[in-house]
């Protein structure tokens, strides 16, 4: 029997003529189809005229009376035909998700709303129209509905409630007297995941976590050793599709903690936990290892090696075999090809591991320090392809988005990859360049060829998630970065742009507790404070944003013209219209090359209300590279930039169409 999905548009804005409104939902019914066909679904009706949805009128009124029986359908509707009744409900979901992401870019006023219902039963077309007792039922859940509900028949929800990753809750809706009366209706809370879901997913066992090796040489100058083997083997780890390794920076936090397995499982959400110990001697190592379930502690795999230093690879992949054996999952072909860069000699990779330390320790003086080490390897190994994507990694974290910075980034990521296209870090630092110029569709490309490549890349999916939010593809956006945190939980970068995106979403229950988490995690980050400012500002506290933004150091510092343009427009936002002016004055100032300048300047226009200054400063901005999109993209405050049709003309500048 199969699944018939009817979806009723209601809400198009009022301001649109009835032709109008019936072509804004063609429009967006067209978005849907590459959803629909994701899902297996066949479109059988697509009616956005009232003499169209007549038939069906006609045989919803042979039936009894629900209590929402005055709410007959909308002349926009949508059926859709499934062989199995889980992929229904999985199209829905997907759907309700494509139109909250199209309302959020549309802006206020404009947004339009769709009920869902989901049945099975018969389906018959009788001269163009759909009609059958399974789209009658599907049509009658659907209008049960307000805008954004999906709602299944007790049939549906019997069939299919042990594979739910929803809650659905059983609701009373049809009148005792009602044909239908029989059949309970139950409304899917689709906006969140079943809590065992949660749980199953938190806690399996082929979500690992690689904690940091404990360093036992006599030397202690060796921990980079220890260090670099929990890094090589989280890399090596990675390069699977059926294990989802948590990131080196979550992981890493966890570096001489007196913490239990089952605590740091919990804390990683993870059900699998490796450990070990090295002992560097001379030419001679020792390494334990053991691999854990993180809930009961139980060993389920453990080996020492003694081995010479000239075997170090050969134990790397001994342990990730291993490792992905005992967890019955598939190390990626590249993964052992690729184990130590493919360079035979161990002293070039013993200097990349002290460069990889010190980039942990994410200051300028290491990066600076990791550069050296860096170029050292280069000079024992010209042809060393991890030591180019360090250094275009190294470079780009020192000199950020000024032109230096960049150039290095192009240079040394296209180096490493001009030697090793398998090389994921190469991959994701030719992205981050070409989002920097631009280039959306390179830029893409690399992002995801460096997932292909390493499918628990963490700074890959934070990187593309910023990309695709400014395209504005938000819940794309969203499931990037969703997935980045999963990777690297504890990672303060990837917790913040999460609460960024909570933000703009409006989800202040979520920000404001992983602000909270992030705060617990590093009090003394710097970015704490623009984020309790952004948190405000995007509740329309304004006042409270700006008390935080004022705690920066922002002004007389050519390098945060970006924050200073934040500052600049709270005080726009609160009516100190002179403080803002003064902030323009001070980015005047500044070299006409400092990233953000001209863009920062235009922001703070905006917010004074001046579209003329605005569209002057971004088109400069927009000629150097040197913007950041998404400031603009779902803000009701700058709606009034949007809606001029000098946005069209900027959006080309930067090579975007919408």
């Amino acid at each position: 029997m199969p699944a018939v999905l009817v979806a009723d548009f209601v809400g198009s804005p009022s301001t649109l003529s009835a032709e109008a409104q019936q072509a804004h939902f063609v429009e967006y019914a067209t978005q849907l189809k590459p959803i629909i066909a994701s899902h297996h679904g066949r479109e059988l009706a697509l009616s956005n005229s009232s003499e169209n949805v007549a038939g069906l009128k006609s045989w919803l009124g042979g039936g009894g009376q629900s209590k929402f029986n005055s709410q007959t359908p909308s002349s926009n509707l949508l059926v859709i035909a499934h062989s199995e009744a889980l992929d229904a409900i999985y199209c829905a979901v997907d759907i309700q998700k494509s139109i909250r992401e199209s309302n959020r870019r549309a802006g206020v006023g404009k947004e339009v709303h769709l009920r869902i219902g989901i049945h099975e039963g018969e389906i018959q077309q009788k001269s163009g129209e759909v009609v059958g007792e399974g789209v009658a039922l599907a049509s009658r859940l659907a209008l049960l509905g307000r805008g954004n509900d999906i709602h299944i028949s007790e049939s549906v929800y019997e069939k299919v409630k042990d594979e739910l990753p929803h809650n659905a809750m059983r609701t009373d809706l049809f009148e005792a007297e009602d044909e239908f009366s029989q059949e309970a209706v139950y409304k899917l809370e689709w906006h969140a995941l079943k809590a065992e879901k949660q749980l199953e997913q938190r806690f399996d066992r082929k979500r690992l976590a690689v904690l940091p090796f404990s360093n036992i040489s006599p030397d202690p100058n060796d921990e980079y050793f220890a260090d670099g083997m929990t890094e090589e083997l989280i890399t090596t780890l990675s390069q699977t599709k059926d294990l989802r390794v948590i990131a080196r920076t979550s992981a890493m936090r966890f570096k001489g903690e007196r913490k239990s397995v089952s605590q740091i499982g919990q804390e990683l959400e993870v059900g699998s936990v490796v450990e070990g110990s090295v002992r560097k001697a001379g030419n001679r190592l020792r390494i334990t290892v053991q691999l854990l379930d993180a809930r009961t502690e139980e060993h389920l795999w453990s080996k020492n090696y003694d081995r010479d230093l000239q075997d170090v690879f050969a134990i790397q992949s001994e342990i990730a075999q291993q490792v992905a054996d005992s967890l019955q999952a598939t190390l990626l072909s590249s993964a052992i090809e690729h184990l130590g860069g493919q360079s035979e000699d161990v002293p070039v990779f013993l200097t990349y591991l002290k460069a990889r330390a010190l980039m942990d320790r994410r200051s300028d003086e290491d990066y600076q320090g990791a550069i050296s080490q860096f170029e050292l390897a280069l000079k024992q190994d010209p042809n060393y392809a991890p030591a180019y994507a360090g250094l275009a990694e190294a470079w780009y974290l020192l000199r950020g988005s000024d032109r230096v910075g960049l150039d290095k980034l192009k240079e040394f990521s296209q180096k490493a990859l001009d030697l090793d296209q398998n090389l994921a870090d190469a991959h994701v630092a030719a992205a981050i360049h070409a989002k920097s110029q631009m280039d959306w569709k390179r830029a893409e490309s690399e992002f995801k060829r460096a997932i292909a490549l390493n499918p628990n890349h963490a700074r890959a999916y934070f990187y593309y998630a910023s990309c695709l939010f400014d395209l504005g593809r938000f819940e794309e956006a969203r499931r990037q970065i969703d997935l980045a945190e999963r990777a690297d939980p504890l990672s303060n970068e990837v917790l913040l742009r999460a609460i960024w995106m909570h933000c703009v979403f409006h989800e202040f229950d979520s920000a404001r507790a992983k602000l909270e988490k992030a705060t617990k995690l590093d009090p003394k980050n710097p970015n704490l404070i623009p984020f309790w400012g952004f948190y405000n500002y995007n509740k329309r506290d304004y006042a409270q944003s700006l008390e935080y933004l004022e705690r920066g150091n922002y002004l007389g510092n050519v390098n945060e013209c970006y924050m200073a343009g934040a500052l600049g427009s709270l005080y726009a936002c609160n009516g100190k219209k002179d403080k803002a002016y003064e902030v323009i004055r001070t980015l005047l100032s500044y070299p006409e090359d400092a990233p953000f300048r001209d863009w920062s300047i235009g922001f703070i226009w905006a917010y004074l209300g001046n579209s003329d200054e605005f569209f002057k400063w971004a088109l400069r901005a927009a000629e150097k590279r040197s913007v950041s999109i998404h400031d603009y993209r779902l803000d009701p405050e700058l709606q009034y930039v949007r809606e001029d049709p000098r946005w069209k003309e900027f959006l080309r500048k930067v090579n975007m169409e919408s």
